[in-house]
């Protein structure tokens, strides 16, 4: 519903410093700090800048109509193989709206497992599913030798910005 009827866009490794600077500043329920230390953006940022981390990036319009980061989160791709590492979100349905775009994108580009960290409520409702250890080592070994399909690059994954421009069918 909200991707039906919510004006977004969804970029892909548009602002990844921005994106994990956001994961490491957002405030979490529960959570005291960060692990998201400078020395682990840095340490991040060269994997993006060799082509191994992405980011993906929620778009919403302000109250002036212009489109403004909302959220999103950022992972590291080996093989065929996504490890997502963080998201954010400033705004309601930010974080969710990027993933769920991110998902069949990386899927298309050869992606056959994400490896979303937490087994989490938020992550089942996107179809996520626990791995005993030993299939996963499994899907591992595979998967992080295989190549994708094509490289991530920078661009849009998915937009939805008819209401933004007039609601136009």
């Amino acid at each position: 519903k909200t991707l039906r009827h919510k004006p977004y866009r969804v970029t892909v490794n548009r602002c990844f410093e921005k994106v994990i600077a956001h994961c490491a500043n957002v405030p979490r329920p529960e959570q005291d700090g960060t692990w998201i230390e400078p020395t682990f953006q840095t340490a991040y940022l060269k994997l993006h800048h060799q082509g191994h981390a992405h980011s993906f990036e929620c778009w919403l319009p302000d109250e002036q109509g212009e489109m403004q980061l909302a959220g999103g989160f950022y992972g590291v791709q080996i093989g065929c193989v996504f490890y997502g590492e963080s998201m954010f979100a400033l705004r309601p349905d930010a974080s969710k709206i990027a993933f769920a775009c991110a998902v069949p994108f990386l899927s298309d580009l050869g992606v056959a497992l994400i490896d979303c960290q937490q087994d989490t409520e938020h992550m089942r409702r996107f179809g996520s599913q626990l791995m005993n250890f030993a299939d996963f080592q499994t899907a591992l070994k595979d998967l992080n030798t295989k190549p994708l399909k094509r490289n991530i690059e920078c661009g849009v994954v998915a937009e939805n910005l008819l209401q933004k421009i007039g609601g136009e069918d």
